[in-house]
């Protein structure tokens, strides 16, 4: 996972501003996520994504409006981070 501080992270916040009006909450949780491997080869990485509950259960869901504005927020990163 990488620094908050790190440009990485900065990148997807102000995309995230773009899309909320405020830059997304950073928090932290356990759990088995593949980005957790990044930083052993130099990737820089993190977990990002709608809100939603009972992950993984007989009850999972997600919260449509989220799931947008999570995609819009990772469409810009990428963009932004690719230099388009």
């Amino acid at each position: 996972m990488e620094p908050t501080d790190s440009k990485f992270v900065k990148t997807l916040q102000e995309a995230g501003s773009e899309v909320y009006g405020e830059a997304p909450e950073l928090t932290g949780a356990s759990g088995g996520l593949d980005a957790r491997f990044g930083h052993y080869f130099g990737v820089p990485s993190l977990s990002y994504g709608p809100m939603g509950a009972n992950y993984h259960g007989v009850d999972e869901y997600v919260d449509l409006p989220s799931l947008m504005r999570a995609t819009k927020t990772l469409a810009l990163f990428i963009a932004d981070w690719c230099g388009l």
